[in-house]
């Protein structure tokens, strides 16, 4: 079975684990970039190195209610989003009348 690339991977590492599943298994690519174009013609031991590694982190997602993690945390540098217009502020806790 084949597993499923998850959203927690850059677009580099995606053009690498692509390139390197059609070479290694023969897999249609999803990507078009031409960096790894070169492994076409030869994977070196390092590529083998870091697509096992990456495929340990692969291994290690968990899916929780339709999103994705790593028990590890984040693996890149993270930062909140824009607020939406109108939002207030003011942080209030709703609790239900029992």
């Amino acid at each position: 079975m084949k597993q499923k690339i998850h959203k927690l991977f850059t677009s580099d590492e995606y053009d690498f684990m692509d390139m390197y599943e059609h070479v290694k298994q023969g897999t249609k690519r999803k990507h078009s970039s031409e960096k790894y174009n070169h492994m076409l013609k030869q994977v070196t031991k390092n590529e083998d190195k870091r697509y096992e590694a990456l495929c340990t982190i692969r291994r290690a997602i968990v899916k929780r209610d339709g999103a994705s993690f790593l028990s590890s945390g984040a693996r890149y540098p993270v930062c909140a989003g824009e607020t939406p217009r109108n939002t207030s502020s003011v942080m209030q806790k709703y609790r239900p009348k029992c």
